[in-house]
């Protein structure tokens, strides 16, 4: 299985999310998720593993809103919402419109801190 052509070998999965749950997180987010995470998070509903040097933790479908609003996401970066994080200094984020994603930096999280990793099919 890949995510964003990331090989997700070595990685810790949980089960996947129900239908339920995602269609849930979108009307929190109020926002279409992208098919790519989507497929993602129903087979998968959050891990971790190695990216490059540094490892990464997906969200699951239940922690998403909380760390967006105990990291005040929406009201510093409203375009974005998070759906992982290094587990330290920077959390990764989808574009809300253009479903691009970024990486920014917690501490900043301002819209010119953020860094394109990939953009979404």
């Amino acid at each position: 299985m890949e995510m964003f052509g990331i090989s997700l070998l070595g990685w810790r999965l949980n089960s996947g999310a129900r239908p339920e749950s995602i269609i849930e997180l979108e009307h929190q987010l109020k926002v279409k998720l992208p098919t790519d995470f989507q497929e993602l998070i129903s087979r998968f509903d959050g891990g971790e593993g190695p990216l490059g040097s540094m490892n990464i933790r997906i969200l699951g479908t239940t922690e998403v809103v909380s760390f967006n609003s105990d990291y005040s996401v929406f009201r510093r970066i409203p375009s974005y919402f998070a759906f992982a994080t290094d587990g330290g200094d920077y959390c990764i984020t989808y574009h809300r419109d253009s479903m691009m994603i970024h990486s920014f930096p917690l501490g900043a999280l301002a819209e010119d801190e953020g860094c394109l990793l990939y953009t979404s099919p």
